[in-house]
């Protein structure tokens, strides 16, 4: 299921495709975009929309956190989406 693991699915799109675009915009099928979006991704940095109720440092959500990276503290408040991300490390990612 492609929701469970989006970074995943691109790298396997991409192993099938050649793209000529170096950057990838990861979206959900029900964003609305009003205006261009700007590239503020480099490609050693992605950037993504801020989430404000993603928190690994809440005491609540911190025990989640702790299985899959420890200390969680360095895990940024973002979603899966949007994203902006080089091709290249999204690769690396997935």
């Amino acid at each position: 299921y492609v929701v469970l693991n989006r970074p995943n699915a691109f790298v396997q799109f991409l192993k099938k495709v050649r793209l000529r675009e170096e950057y990838i915009f990861m979206v959900e099928p029900d964003h609305l975009l009003l205006h261009p979006v700007p590239n503020w991704a480099t490609p050693t940095k992605p950037a993504a929309f801020p989430f404000f109720y993603i928190n690994a440092k809440d005491r609540k959500l911190g025990s989640v956190a702790y299985r899959f990276v420890s200390p969680p503290h360095p895990i940024d408040p973002i979603g899966n989406s949007p994203v902006l991300i080089h091709k290249d490390q999204l690769a690396k990612l997935a």
